[in-house]
């Protein structure tokens, strides 16, 4: 899978094989120098946002994550490129909502969930609770080839909403008795 970048949107060329282990990986890297600087510059453009980029092929092959995902995760670029992206950075219990695309038969269209939340498994074990955002990715025919995603951390929002939660029952418990 590679990526060439216009103004408005992000194309995306899939070309994926499997390792002997049986890993997706992106084998195709021959990309001209306009579209090597058009990556570069998307991916600047990506790294000043505040949240998780990730790109996933349809075989749930990572093909492009920021440097935010990398410091999340703990890993580096070259670690999650390639890898799948449930079995490697998805707890367990929540592999079956990574994936938000579903086929709706009476359309024949490919729908996305918008907005789903579940956390990332960091290198030592921690996990990291995000609300993401999706975006389907097509190629020219209109088949779903992928999608996009982005991701805000929100762990210590919801660690404070139940310290508050915790504090009002006890505030309720100890009012009313």
């Amino acid at each position: 899978m590679n990526f060439e970048f216009t103004d408005n949107e992000i194309e995306i060329n899939h070309e994926v094989s499997v390792r002997s282990n049986s890993e997706p990986t992106v084998v195709d890297n021959q990309l001209n120098d306009t579209t090597i600087g058009k990556r570069a510059k998307a991916l600047q453009y990506m790294d000043l946002a505040n949240v998780v980029y990730v790109a996933i092929s349809s075989l749930g092959a990572v093909a492009l994550v920021n440097r935010k995902a990398c410091d999340i995760l703990g890993y580096s670029e070259n670690e999650i490129i390639g890898k799948n992206w449930s079995e490697n950075f998805v707890p367990e219990r929540f592999k079956d909502q990574v994936i938000p695309l579903s086929h709706n038969p009476l359309t024949n269209e490919t729908e996305l969930a918008k907005h789903t939340e579940f956390p990332l498994l960091t290198r030592d074990g921690e996990e990291r609770i995000m609300l993401w955002h999706h975006k389907v990715i097509d190629d020219d025919d209109g088949k779903t080839i992928g999608y996009l995603s982005s991701g805000e951390d929100v762990t210590d929002l919801r660690k404070s909403e139940e310290a508050t939660r915790k504090s009002e029952m006890e505030y309720r418990f100890l009012f009313e008795n």
